[in-house]
């Protein structure tokens, strides 16, 4: 819904996640496929330098982490920890 009606997918909370952050951790393999191919940006980084790509992966998320390599998502990129 929030898509199709043109939600700043940009947005952040004041921990610095996305949309997709959350869908990435949280483990919602087809948010995070709709929010990919809308072109959110998987590169972006919470205000811990956390990608939507490293909370599934810290996560466990077997299906997101694929999925968010399969689409390109930067496996260089490193958290602050």
């Amino acid at each position: 819904l929030l898509v199709s009606k043109k939600a700043d997918m940009t947005a952040r909370d004041k921990d610095g996640w996305t949309a997709l952050h959350y869908a990435a951790r949280y483990g919602h393999e087809a948010v995070v496929r709709l929010l990919v191919d809308r072109r959110a940006n998987m590169s972006a980084q919470s205000n811990t330098g956390q990608t939507a790509l490293i909370l599934a992966a810290e996560h466990g998320h077997e299906a997101v982490v694929p999925l968010l390599i399969d689409k390109r998502a930067d496996i260089t990129i490193a958290d602050n920890d």
